[in-house]
C-alpha cells in the first residue's frame, strides 16, 4: 500500500469510532465476553467474525459487528483505499474487571505487501498503550 499515512489516519479513526457511544456493539459484546470470562473481544473489519464467539452470537452482537465493519469500509473509502490491498484487519476490545464497556479498542491491519500497523485508543479518547500478540 503506497500511502500508509492515510491507513495510519484510517486506523486512528476506527479506534476511537470503536471505543465510543457510536459503536453498536457496546455494551453487547461486553457482556458476552464477562460470560465467557475474557478480557479480550476481537471483531474481524473484514469478515462476519467475533472471537471469540459467543454460541450463538447474540443478533445484537452480529448487528453491532456489521456496522462496525460498514463504519471501517467508509471511512477507508474516504480516504481513496481500497479494503482489496488488506489481508487483515482485527478490532481488539479490552476489558478491565466486570465492566461491559471496553477500556480501549486496539486496531490491527495487515496490507497485501505485508506491513503492519497497530494503533489503540482508550474508553477516555486518547491514544492508548496496548500490547497484543495478534501480529508477532
Amino acid at each position: 500500500m503506497r500511502n500508509t499515512k492515510r491507513l495510519k489516519s484510517v486506523i486512528h479513526s476506527i479506534a476511537h469510532h470503536a471505543v465510543s457511544g457510536l459503536c453498536l456493539v457496546h455494551p453487547h459484546l461486553g457482556r458476552a465476553r464477562k460470560a465467557l470470562g475474557v478480557l479480550h473481544m476481537s471483531v474481524d473489519l473484514l469478515h462476519p467474525k467475533v472471537e471469540p464467539a459467543p454460541d450463538p452470537l447474540p443478533p445484537e452482537i452480529e448487528r453491532g459487528a456489521d456496522a462496525l465493519r460498514q463504519t471501517f469500509a467508509d471511512i477507508l473509502a474516504s480516504e481513496s483505499l481500497s479494503i482489496g490491498d488488506l489481508t487483515s484487519a482485527v478490532a481488539t476490545f479490552v476489558y478491565k474487571g466486570q465492566c461491559t464497556w471496553p477500556e480501549a479498542c486496539a486496531i490491527q491491519v495487515e496490507t497485501i505487501t505485508g506491513h503492519k500497523i497497530q494503533d489503540a485508543v482508550g474508553d477516555d479518547g486518547k491514544r492508548a498503550e496496548i500490547i497484543l500478540n495478534k501480529m508477532e
